[in-house]
């Protein structure tokens, strides 16, 4: 088959996330047939991602955080906030958008920790580029950077967001995944952190 976008439509016109149809032209062997399909997007219509092609700048990223402390012990910073979506607490990583004038994901991630953990990052590393998010519901792309924090201070959180910071051993961080509710991808990000982790020690 043969895609191509001919139309976007939006359908909605909220401040942070709207609703829109992409149809498309979809050639088969027995011709042309018009498929519409509907996605959510916090991106303005001239700059959704079926429109520019454009996919190495990521929406967000997703940061493992690792604090050590002064006997260099390791521990996984986790965090537990409130998500109206689903009603309940979820367990997750420090993470974040990326705004216009950030100029990479490092500095998105140093931004992202120090308000949401009140940590001062001394060391990031990219994990991953930008990759698909739910490409069955949205263009959002998330990169992965790893932080590293030895120091606490204040966050800084805006008007409705709810966070709280909770220190996990290495050693215990596996059973606390298995045993709290916590979000897909940072449950997988963690699990592989585990092992390289206890692997190089």
């Amino acid at each position: 088959m043969e895609w191509k976008l001919t139309n976007v439509i939006k359908e909605t016109d909220h401040p942070f996330l709207n609703f829109y149809t992409l149809v498309y032209d979809v050639k088969k062997d027995d011709g042309h047939h018009s498929y519409s399909y509907y996605i959510a997007s916090r991106r303005e219509e001239k700059k959704l991602r079926p429109v520019t092609n454009e996919y190495s700048r990521p929406d967000g990223v997703i940061i493992p955080t690792i604090y050590i402390d002064k006997d260099n012990k390791i521990s996984f910073i986790f965090t537990r906030q409130f998500r109206p979506a689903i009603n309940s607490y979820v367990y997750s990583v420090p993470a974040g958008l990326m705004d216009e004038d950030d100029d990479s994901i490092i500095s998105t991630a140093v931004r992202e920790v120090e308000e949401e953990v009140g940590a001062k990052v001394f060391e990031a590393t990219e994990l991953s580029v930008a990759r698909p998010t739910s490409s069955g519901l949205s263009d959002a792309f998330n990169a992965v950077v790893l932080a590293k924090v030895k120091e606490f201070s204040k966050q800084n959180l805006e008007e409705f967001e709810e966070i709280s910071s909770i220190i996990v051993p290495l050693e215990e961080a596996n059973d606390y995944l298995d045993n709290h509710k916590f979000a897909l991808q940072p449950y997988f990000i963690i699990k592989y952190l585990i092992e390289k982790l206890k692997a190089s020690n």
